[in-house]
C-alpha cells in the first residue's frame, strides 16, 4: 500500500501521549497563564484535535504575540535554503507548554546578583564573569567614559561586548578606583551620555543643576541605599532637605480643577445611592417586580382584568362630553394655534440650549487662554 502524503502523515510516533497520561486532559492546562512575549514550547496533544499545530512545528520554541481565549499566536523562525522567515501560527493552549529554555540563565543571575549583595555587605569584591554585562552596566559606562573616552550609547552590540572584557579583566585583577568597587558610581545623565554637546543642557541653571543632583541622590539612596556621593558641591541644597514653599499660579489651578473633579464624583454618587434607597423603599412597600415569565403572566392578567371591568360596564363605561358628541370643539384656526405655540417653544428651547453651550465654550476658551498666558510668563521668567 502506498503511503500518503496528508496533513498528518507519518506522526503516529510523534503525537502519541506518554506513559500514564492518557484520558481527559487536565484543568489545570487550561489554568495556564500565557501573555504576549512569553517562550513557549509547541508540543501537539492527540486528545485535542482542534487548534493542533502542523507536524513541522511539533517541538519547536516560539515568542508569543497574541493571546485570545483558547488559542495564542506564536512566532517561529523556519529555516528556508539560505534564510529565516518568520511564521506565525494560531494554536490552541492544550499545544503549547512555558518554556524552561532560560531557566538556567535566569538561575545564574540570581546566583550571581545574591554573590555580589553577600560579598559588598563583608566588604569584599567577587570576581565578575561575562555574563554580568547588564548586572554591572552603571559601573561599566562611567570605566568607559573615564579610562577610555568612549560613550555606551555611541558603540555597537561587538564593540561594546570587547570593552566589557577588558573591564572583567580590570575589575578581577583590582585595578579600577574605589568608588566603582564600592557601587557608589552612576550612569551618566541622559545629556552626557553622547559626545553630543545638547542645547538645553548649557541653558541650565546652578541652581537647577544643584536640584537635579540633589535628586538622583535621594533616588538613589531609597533605591540602592547608597548614601550621598562626597563628590556632590558643597552649596545650599546639599545636605539639607528643601522646605515646603508658597503653591505656584499652576499649583492653585490645578488644586482647584482636583476639587472641582471630586465634588462632581460625590455628587453622582449621592444621586445614584438615593436612586438605589428610593427603588428599595418602593420594593419595600409594594414587594419586588416579578421578572421574567413569572412578570410577564402577572402583566396578561392585570390586562385581563382591566378588560373584563370595562366591558362588564357596557355603554355606561364610556365617558364623552357634549362637544365630542355634537362633533365641535376642534376648530382649524385652533389646531394652527396649537401648532404654532409648540413652534415657539422649542425655538425658545433650543435658543437657550445654544447660549448655554456658547457660554460654556467661552468659558474653556478663557481658560485655556489663562493657562496658556501663565505658561509663557512662566517660561519667559525661566529661559528669557
Amino acid at each position: 500500500m502506498p503511503h500518503s502524503y496528508g496533513y498528518r502523515a507519518r506522526t503516529r510516533d510523534m503525537f502519541k501521549r506518554g506513559f500514564k497520561e492518557h484520558g481527559p486532559i487536565k484543568m489545570s492546562t487550561y489554568l495556564v497563564n500565557f501573555r504576549v512575549g512569553d517562550i513557549v514550547d509547541i508540543k501537539a496533544n492527540a486528545a485535542q484535535q482542534k487548534g493542533m499545530p502542523h507536524k513541522f512545528y511539533h517541538g519547536r520554541t516560539g515568542i508569543v504575540y497574541n493571546v485570545t481565549p483558547r488559542a495564542v499566536g506564536i512566532i517561529i523562525n523556519k529555516v528556508v535554503g539560505n534564510r529565516y522567515i518568520e511564521k506565525r501560527v494560531n494554536i490552541r493552549v492544550e499545544h503549547i507548554r512555558h518554556s524552561k529554555c532560560r531557566q538556567e540563565f535566569l538561575e545564574r543571575v540570581k546566583r550571581n546578583h545574591d554573590a555580589h549583595v553577600e560579598a559588598k555587605a563583608k566588604g569584599e569584591r567577587v570576581n565578575l564573569k561575562q555574563s554580568d554585562y547588564f548586572l554591572k552596566n552603571d559601573e561599566f559606562q562611567v570605566w568607559l567614559k573615564e579610562e577610555k573616552g568612549k560613550y555606551f550609547n555611541e558603540l555597537s552590540g561587538d564593540r561594546a561586548r570587547k570593552y566589557f572584557r577588558k573591564f572583567v579583566k580590570a575589575w578581577n585583577r583590582g585595578k579600577l578606583s574605589r568608588t566603582i568597587y564600592a557601587g557608589e558610581s552612576r550612569a551618566p545623565s541622559a545629556s552626557s551620555q553622547t559626545a553630543y554637546k545638547w542645547s538645553f543642557a548649557s541653558k541650565t541653571s546652578r541652581a537647577d543643576s544643584d536640584a537635579l543632583r540633589a535628586a538622583r541622590e535621594e533616588i538613589d539612596s531609597a533605591t540602592w541605599n547608597r548614601t550621598q556621593s562626597s563628590r556632590t558641591a558643597p552649596g545650599p541644597s546639599a545636605g539639607r532637605v528643601i522646605g515646603p514653599a508658597m503653591p505656584s499660579a499652576s499649583d492653585r489651578i490645578l488644586a482647584k480643577e482636583a476639587d472641582e473633579e471630586y465634588h462632581a464624583a460625590e455628587r453622582d454618587y449621592q444621586r445614584k445611592r438615593e436612586r438605589k434607597e428610593a427603588k428599595e423603599r418602593l420594593d419595600d412597600l409594594v414587594g419586588p417586580k416579578e421578572m421574567g415569565r413569572a412578570g410577564q403572566l402577572e402583566k396578561k392578567k392585570a390586562q385581563r382584568e382591566a378588560n373584563r371591568a370595562y366591558r362588564e360596564k357596557g355603554d355606561e363605561g364610556l365617558e364623552l362630553d357634549d362637544a365630542t358628541l355634537m362633533g365641535g370643539g376642534d376648530s382649524f384656526q385652533a389646531q394652527l394655534a396649537r401648532r404654532e405655540a409648540a413652534k415657539r417653544r422649542y425655538e425658545e428651547k433650543n435658543h437657550d440650549r445654544m447660549s448655554a453651550a456658547r457660554e460654556r465654550a467661552d468659558a474653556l476658551r478663557q481658560k485655556d487662554k489663562a493657562t496658556m498666558d501663565m505658561f509663557m510668563q512662566m517660561a519667559k521668567e525661566k529661559f528669557g
